[in-house]
C-alpha cells in the first residue's frame, strides 16, 4: 500500500512597517550645521510631532524633482542636522546659498509632509546653504489648506430666531479668526433668525478659505 504524505503549506501575510523614511543622502564632505532645539514648535497641522520622527533637508536636482541633504530623527533635545553640499561638477547636494527645502516624516502612520521653517537671525546663517554654515531652527510648521464642516439648522417657525450654525474646522493652522458678516466673531452662531450668512476663516499661516451658509423657514 501506498504511503501518500500530504503537506499543508500555509502562506502567511505579512505586513512590513517601516520605522525610518526611505530617505537617502550623500557624504560630500561639505557641510552646513543646522541646529534644533527640542523645545521648538515642529508641527502638522497644529499637533507637535513625536519622539522618533524624522526632519529632513532636500536641494533640488537638474532633472527636476527634490533629493535628500541631510536629515535627523527627532529627540525632543537638541539636534544637528549636517545638509551636505554638492561636489564640483555633479548635482549630489546642496549648491551655494541654495534655499533649504524642509520634509517631516511621521513614523505612526509612514507619512511624508512639506514643511515651512523660520530660522535664528542671531546665526551665521539662514534658510540657505554655505559651505561651513551654521543654522538654527525656530519653527517647522506643516499645514492643509483650510477644510471646515459644517451642521444648519433652519429657523424652526416663521419669523422667529432660532437658527444654528455650527462649524467644525478640520485642517489648516491654529488657531483660527472667525470673521462672519454679521459682525460675530465666535466659530459658531445661534439665535440666527433667516438670512444668508457669510464666513471668513483665516489660519496662522494666513491662508484664506470663504464660505456661505443660509437659514431657510418652514415652508407655510
Amino acid at each position: 500500500m501506498k504511503k501518500i504524505t500530504s503537506i499543508l503549506i500555509i502562506l502567511l501575510s505579512i505586513t512590513y512597517s517601516f520605522s525610518q523614511p526611505a530617505w537617502t543622502y550623500t557624504n560630500t564632505g561639505v557641510s552646513h550645521t543646522i541646529l534644533a532645539q527640542g523645545t521648538i514648535p515642529v508641527t502638522i497641522n497644529g499637533v507637535q510631532i513625536s519622539v522618533g520622527d524624522y526632519v529632513g533637508v532636500f536641494y533640488d536636482l537638474n532633472s527636476g524633482g527634490l533629493a535628500c541633504g541631510g536629515y535627523s530623527q527627532w529627540t525632543g533635545s537638541q539636534i544637528s542636522l549636517f545638509a551636505y553640499g554638492t561636489q564640483s561638477g555633479m548635482n549630489n547636494g546642496f549648491a551655494q546659498n541654495e534655499e533649504f527645502k524642509w520634509k517631516i516624516w511621521r513614523v505612526a502612520d509612514q507619512s511624508e509632509w512639506d514643511a515651512e521653517a523660520t530660522y535664528s537671525a542671531g546665526m551665521p546663517n539662514q534658510s540657505h546653504f554655505f559651505v561651513g554654515g551654521y543654522s538654527n531652527l525656530t519653527l517647522l510648521l506643516v499645514y492643509s489648506e483650510i477644510e471646515i464642516s459644517y451642521n444648519n439648522t433652519n429657523i424652526s417657525c416663521y419669523g422667529d430666531s432660532s437658527g444654528v450654525i455650527n462649524i467644525t474646522v478640520m485642517t489648516g493652522l491654529p488657531p483660527f479668526n472667525f470673521i462672519w458678516s454679521n459682525g460675530a466673531t465666535s466659530e459658531d452662531l445661534n439665535n440666527l433668525p433667516m438670512d444668508t450668512y457669510y464666513l471668513t476663516v483665516i489660519d496662522f499661516a494666513s491662508q484664506i478659505l470663504i464660505d456661505t451658509f443660509e437659514l431657510t423657514q418652514p415652508a407655510t
